[in-house]
């Protein structure tokens, strides 16, 4: 990628409590790209996508399309006779491809082993990176230190900033 990508963030539409990211196909693709070149893949989602019920990627009900809309255009088949398609709605990125989940409760960095459950806000008036007083007061992510607590070494600001 001649250095021209720092990291590569995505959204996800649900994620298993192991980690494992259920998103629109094509997603996994870009995982695998960035464990080849070694860039840092980051999903950011909403903490409410966290399914804390659902222990893996694999237990996530993926929809499966109508094979007929890969296999035709504007209605003809472009596909050759007898050929049939595979269409899923989402594919699933297994959490040993995810560096970092971002949420508005902080950070959990499941490539080190961490997982995204329990994730609930901070008490008020905390850093959601350090569990600690926060800094400003007012900003919540204001200050550094651990990512998440727990012994995690200190944020490093991105390069250039």
């Amino acid at each position: 990628m001649r250095g021209l990508v720092d990291a590569a963030v995505v959204g996800a539409d649900r994620i298993a409590a192991n980690g494992d990211v259920a998103n629109k196909v094509g997603t996994l693709g870009v995982a695998l790209a960035c464990a080849y070149a070694r860039i840092p893949f980051v999903v950011a989602a909403s903490a409410s996508t966290v399914d804390p019920a659902t222990a893996s990627g694999d237990m996530i009900p993926i929809e499966l399309r109508d094979g007929e809309e890969v296999l035709s255009h504007a209605g003809s088949r472009v596909a050759p006779p007898r050929s049939r398609a595979h269409n899923p709605t989402f594919d699933v990125t297994p959490a040993s491809l995810v560096d970092a989940l971002v949420t508005e409760h902080g950070i959990v960095e499941v490539a080190r082993g961490q997982r995204p459950e329990p994730l609930t806000p901070p008490p008020a008036g905390t850093n959601p990176r350090t569990g600690g007083a926060s800094r400003t007061g007012s900003d919540p992510l204001a200050g550094s230190g651990p990512l998440t607590g727990g012994g995690d070494p200190p944020i490093r600001p991105a390069a250039g900033s």
